[in-house]
């Protein structure tokens, strides 16, 4: 833990910006010979259509769930539509099943039927209906949309906002079922239509509900196209009377892609601008937003990486609104080694200040180093050993607070049809207000860090049984509740794949 120690003074972010720039000119010193030594034999992508979407970023690392921009869909499990879906969990020896989902594919239609469980209310039910061929969709009962850019979601109550800047978008809209009864959505419907390839009609979408959390009456509207190596969308709505609207373009070359969003609203103009090179040997993105209300009106987001598949470094600078009265900045690096005949070791090291308000306690500040470590111990065919280290310094006025974790996790596989993880970490906090990272396990597959308060030893085991086009998969945690006491949780879930695709 010593090492891990040292790795918070690679980064610092002061108030200053010379000082800030002096510091983060030390960090880019440090990845440099990573990133050099891909100037030998490096290639550029010379098909525009191999050029990911804006937003497409992967992480090395799981990031803390705070920061996962819609953490409710960390549950969903990936792929396309199944034919059923079932989740439980099980809690202080209580059973509840939190979502039922079936589907039925017929030569035109694909009918979908889902329901949540304990915690949602009586009318948790959906039921969508799409066309195969034509692209045509009716989505009734509790509904939620992704894509569309994410300030018109904000704009109109049915996205939330994450810490971290996120990426334009230019995509088609997507109206589903939400995933949990904490998901933001509505109890309306929904119609959308979606762009053939090679047409030229634009497609469409629309929904009118009220929000489930408060009542509040929404209906949006929107029409989305492409041209060429581009895309377009335009959208219109109101959230209890108050209009907002927003448009977004994407654009994307050999070069890279660039996309844009600007949206009105009761909080007043706002804008968000991305942009990224093509994947190579060294990659820029960028991500800048201005909201026309809030302690921190500009955000932004600078990331570069670069190095060969032995080494690779991304360097993170940005900061920008954590919530309607508070700012958080961040500036990080990223580290990756991955040897021949063994798994990777990856660290991220950083230093992050978070302001807020509050009517208790008035304006506060408060500033965390942190570093998190995940290395391959050892690796063989269908088996892996990994050891995960975090450790969390955060300063405010009452002092200096110290949080750490060690774990190790054991992968076990089996032809392709079973998979068993295991995970044993001992957290060690400082009673007086310190906090460590745990690994958070979910249902869809994805690891994120957990908050813990508490020192202790906990363990968590996932794994998945797939038969046929079946899948059997359960998952044990031990993690801390809302009241930051000891829990323990238990989730089953039960999947049938569609006949005919793909699992």
């Amino acid at each position: 833990m010593g090492r891990i120690g040292n790795a918070f003074d690679i980064m610092r972010l002061r108030g200053r910006v010379a000082t800030t720039w002096v510091r983060l000119g030390c960090a880019v010193a440090l990845a440099i010979p990573a990133i050099g030594l891909a100037s030998v034999g490096a290639t550029s992508a010379a098909d525009p259509d191999s050029v990911p979407a804006i937003g497409a970023e992967s992480y090395w690392l799981p990031l803390p769930v705070e920061e996962i921009e819609a953490p409710e869909s960390l549950d969903d499990p990936p792929g396309a539509a199944a034919g059923f879906t079932m989740r439980a969990t099980i809690r202080a020896g209580r059973a509840a099943i939190r979502r039922v989902a079936a589907s039925r594919m017929g030569r035109s239609l694909l009918v979908e039927l889902s329901l949540l469980g304990e915690g949602a209310a009586s009318q948790a039910g959906t039921i969508s209906l799409r066309g195969i061929h034509s692209g045509l969709s009716v989505v009734g009962g509790r509904l939620g949309a992704r894509g569309s850019g994410s300030l018109f979601l904000e704009a109109v109550g049915l996205s939330r906002r994450a810490s971290r800047v996120p990426a334009a978008r230019a995509e088609e809209p997507s109206l589903e079922a939400p995933s949990t009864a904490a998901s933001p959505s509505i109890e309306g419907i929904g119609l959308e239509r979606s762009q053939r390839p090679g047409a030229r009609i634009p497609g469409v979408w629309t929904l009118v509900g009220r929000r489930v959390e408060d009542g509040a009456k929404v209906g949006a509207l929107g029409i989305r196209g492409a041209f060429g190596h581009g895309s377009w969308g335009a959208s219109a709505g109101a959230l209890e009377g108050a209009p907002a609207g927003a448009i977004a373009c994407e654009l994307r070359s050999a070069a890279g892609a660039a996309a844009c969003e600007m949206a009105f609203s009761r909080e007043g103009p706002a804008t968000l601008f991305s942009a990224e090179s093509a994947p190579g040997p060294l990659r820029i993105r960028g991500r800048w937003r201005q909201r026309g209300a809030g302690m921190r009106r500009a955000a932004c987001e600078l990331s570069v990486d670069g190095g060969p598949r032995i080494a690779h470094a991304k360097l993170l600078v940005g900061g920008g609104p954590s919530g309607p009265i508070g700012a958080a900045g961040r500036a990080e690096l990223e580290c990756r080694l991955a040897f021949r005949g063994a798994g990777p070791i990856n660290l991220r090291a950083g230093r992050s200040r978070t302001e807020g308000f509050s009517a208790a306690s008035g304006a506060t500040v408060r500033e965390e180093r942190y570093a998190v470590l995940d290395a391959s111990i050892a690796r063989s065919e269908g088996r892996g050993f990994s050891l995960l280290a975090t450790r969390r310094a955060r300063d405010s006025a009452g002092g200096t607070r110290l949080g750490s974790s060690l774990g190790g996790r054991i992968e076990l596989t089996w032809r392709g049809r079973g998979r068993l993880e295991v995970l044993v970490e001992a957290a060690r906090a400082d009673l007086a207000g310190g906090a460590a990272w745990g690994s958070g396990l979910f249902a869809g597959g994805s690891t994120a860090l957990r908050t813990r308060t508490k020192p202790g030893v906990a363990a968590s085991t996932r794994g998945a049984l797939r038969l046929g086009r079946w899948q059997l998969g359960g998952l044990v945690e031990g993690r801390e509740d809302e009241r930051g006491r000891r829990a323990s949780a238990a989730t089953i879930w039960i999947q049938r794949a569609l006949p005919g695709v793909a699992h």
